[in-house]
């Protein structure tokens, strides 16, 4: 699911700017929409992870939505589609990444908390890495579109397979 971030960041602005034609203010105000937007969501998502503690499948849930609103940005057009498009994706992501933190800490024992958090985050920035460099090769053949298409196809496929294994996967977590 990391992997989505390195689309993100290698072609989100190309796509705004070239593909789209938004101007540098569209821009602008797509980002700090959308900044303000997450960092209210992860408040929420860590709040309502404290009352229902349903993680498996809330951590799919928003895997899903994210990878179809990652899919969907590939066919936006104007400004207000955009940004209704990104801000329900990043419902998702804002999800995901607090359920990411709570993950950690469920799986590793305290003790070794620190070294596996940096295992953990070393596998992430390798994913956005692998992200960002596949999506460089796509855009360059097929524009910019199509590597935000594939990105949310992936997405939709980590997500249907971690509702699928749930129960396994709570067993695992002792949930």
């Amino acid at each position: 699911a990391a992997s989505h971030a390195g689309v993100e960041q290698a072609s989100y602005s190309l796509l705004l700017k070239r593909t789209l034609l938004f101007s540098d203010f569209q821009v602008g105000l797509l980002y700090g929409v959308i900044g303000v937007w997450v960092g209210a969501l992860a408040v929420i998502s860590g709040h309502l992870f404290d009352r229902h503690q349903r993680i498996v499948m809330v951590l799919s849930g928003s895997i899903l939505l994210s990878g179809i609103f990652q899919w969907l940005t590939a066919y936006a057009s104007g400004l207000w589609g955009l940004l209704g498009i990104r801000l329900v994706h990043t419902l998702g992501d804002a999800f995901y990444l607090t359920l990411n933190a709570i993950l950690i800490s469920l799986v590793f024992p305290n003790e070794r908390m620190g070294g596996n958090f940096g295992v953990i985050h070393t596998i992430h920035i390798l994913a956005v890495f692998a992200g960002a460099l596949s999506s460089g090769f796509i855009n360059s053949y097929y524009g910019y579109r199509y590597s935000f298409a594939l990105s949310g196809i992936v997405m939709i496929s980590v997500a249907v397979s971690l509702a699928l294994n749930r129960n396994k996967l709570n067993r695992a977590l002792a949930l």
